[in-house]
């Protein structure tokens, strides 16, 4: 579903996709217009680091104690800056440090994680009939811990969804997760076949133009900003780029 002018309802989401991971693990039914070949799909894609491109850091604080004291100074004596704080989450975003520099940072009292963001290119492809099938295998559905980005994915280990998988509550494919937001890319390796596109729809029909001109004959729905097929994948996925809450929903 897409609304690019309203704001994100992750934290909805979030809740919803907890909810669903309560369910009993059922295998998933793959839905044939909207699964493709994930090993085709994967030729499309390159892991990027960002310290190959003089990128930023995630710094994640202890929650019970939040941003360290003097932790701005910390970051300049090290030659960075910081871009954002955010105290309510326990974050911040850091640039200018190079790899070692990092982890000096990463061993302040007080900081749980830094490290470079990870980065994953994707060009959304051309699909044809012939590589759609009904049979395809995500990459790691019974095992979330398998997804590429999951080393750095610390928001599941912070709400131990590890323990919940680890426990079989991978979700059901009874359960609906309503995601409001820039859209869902439905062919993205971690989301095929898990979008429902007949109970799915766009409310900007400005941006309907844009992708039928970008990508004809796609739904409505697909995401021209990114931010949605995140938020979906978060949660819930095939484990194929990263883990989600879910994987059965």
């Amino acid at each position: 579903m897409r609304m690019t002018r309203l704001s994100v309802l992750a934290v909805a989401c979030s809740a919803l996709a907890l909810t669903a991971c309560m369910d009993e693990t059922v295998a998933p039914e793959q839905t044939p217009d909207t699964t493709a070949d994930v090993a085709q799909l994967s030729a499309i894609a390159a892991p990027v680091s960002l310290e190959d491109l003089g990128g930023r850091q995630l710094v994640v604080f202890n929650r019970a104690t939040g941003s360290p004291k003097g932790f701005t100074a910390a970051v300049e004596d090290l030659g960075g800056t910081v871009d954002a704080l955010y105290e309510e989450v326990g974050a911040a975003i850091v640039s200018g440090l190079d790899a070692k520099e990092a982890k000096a940072l990463a061993k302040v009292k007080g900081v749980q994680y830094a490290d470079f963001e990870p980065v994953l290119e994707m060009r959304l492809p051309e699909i044809s009939a012939d590589r759609l099938s009904s049979d395809a295998s995500p990459a790691s559905p019974s095992d979330p811990t398998g997804a590429f980005f999951y080393p750095d994915q610390w928001n599941m280990r912070a709400i131990d969804a590890p323990g919940a998988w680890a426990a079989g509550r991978l979700g059901s494919p009874g359960v609906t997760i309503a995601i409001l937001d820039t859209g869902i890319d439905y062919l993205h390796g971690d989301l095929i076949g898990h979008v429902d596109l007949s109970r799915s729809i766009s409310f900007l029909p400005e941006d309907d133009a844009l992708v039928d001109a970008l990508f004809p004959g796609r739904n409505h729905i697909t995401d021209l900003v990114w931010h949605g097929t995140h938020v979906s994948s978060n949660a819930v996925s095939s484990g194929w780029g990263m883990a989600g809450v879910t994987s059965q929903v």
